[in-house]
């Protein structure tokens, strides 16, 4: 179990929606060709699938360690009630909050950032720099957009420019959810080491990359002052990949130093059992009842659409 928390497949998110012609993985579509001796073709990848009740098994060719279970969106979250449908409340309206099981469609062929700077020049110019916004709005039953708000400071010219951009792409979204959905969209660009990018953030990345090479060379003692510094730095945690794999890392060195009190502290402070990111270290590590040997089922489980 202890060797299985430093594999980036402990404890992710992946997202499988499997078609009759295609899979789509956390949405990159791959053309997929089924026979009659459940054999899956696709690019560069062959897979065997089986069922065994209500999971539909994944095994990879030429790889057997690697073997997934799925169960259906209905299956998986009445078994796991932590996934259950969440709800927020804003302007006295209570909204369903997208998530992994609860989404709108957005059928541009580009993604959302992509369409939103075809329509904004001043966007554009954004991304040959360090940029970061979220953009919160609802999706109503009617396919209507409405009530946006931008949930971090930019200046008036581009937040104009990018409302006039969310009315042009609102042809490309579909509410096939029967409840008005509140919708949460990042446009992110990141230039790291470049001239925008503030010390703050230079030092933390710094000092979570020594902190890492240290972790990886089984240093855990020698790479906690590292990883703590990094996630004390005071940056916006949302905006830099980097954050979550510092937690992660942070959270495993405590748990190979015997201090789980400590490593549940920063896999809590990462997230709750619904985020799977961090979900298998909260699971087997964080509850009172610790799972040393999991079943593979427990271990594996995805979603599928």
């Amino acid at each position: 179990m202890i060797s299985d928390i430093h594999s980036p497949m402990f404890s992710n998110e992946t997202i499988y929606e499997i078609s009759k012609d295609q899979i789509k993985i956390n949405n990159t579509a791959f053309k997929a060709v089924y026979d009659d001796l459940r054999n899956i073709e696709m690019l560069n990848r062959s897979l065997f699938y089986s069922f065994d009740g209500d999971y539909l098994v994944v095994q990879e060719r030429g790889d057997p360690d690697h073997i997934f279970y799925f169960l259906r969106d209905s299956i998986f979250i009445k078994t796991y009630p932590e996934f259950q449908p969440k709800y927020v409340e804003r302007n006295g309206q209570k909204l369903l909050l997208e998530d992994a099981f609860n989404k709108v469609r957005f059928i541009s062929n580009m993604d959302f950032a992509s369409s939103m700077e075809f329509y904004s020049n001043e966007l554009k110019k954004r991304s040959k720099s360090e940029f970061f916004c979220e953009i919160e709005f609802v999706l109503d039953t009617n396919n209507v957009i409405r009530d946006v708000v931008f949930l971090n400071p930019i200046d008036l010219k581009l937040e104009t420019e990018l409302r006039k951009a969310l009315n042009k792409i609102k042809e490309f979204y579909f509410n096939d959810l029967k409840e008005n959905v509140l919708v949460v969209q990042r446009i992110q660009y990141s230039t790291f080491g470049k001239k925008d990018v503030s010390q703050e953030v230079k030092d933390a990345m710094s000092s979570f990359q020594k902190g890492d090479e240290l972790y990886h060379n089984g240093k855990y003692e020698e790479a906690l002052p590292y990883l703590e510094k990094a996630i004390q730095l005071p940056v916006n945690r949302r905006q830099y990949f980097y954050f979550d794999d510092c937690l992660r890392t942070l959270g495993i060195c405590y748990l190979m130093l015997n201090r789980k009190e400590d490593a549940c502290k920063v896999f809590n402070d990462w997230g709750d059992s619904s985020n799977f990111n961090v979900r298998n270290y909260l699971r087997f590590f964080c509850n009172n009842k610790v799972i040393l040997e999991p079943p593979d089922k427990e271990r594996l489980i995805e979603n599928i659409n």
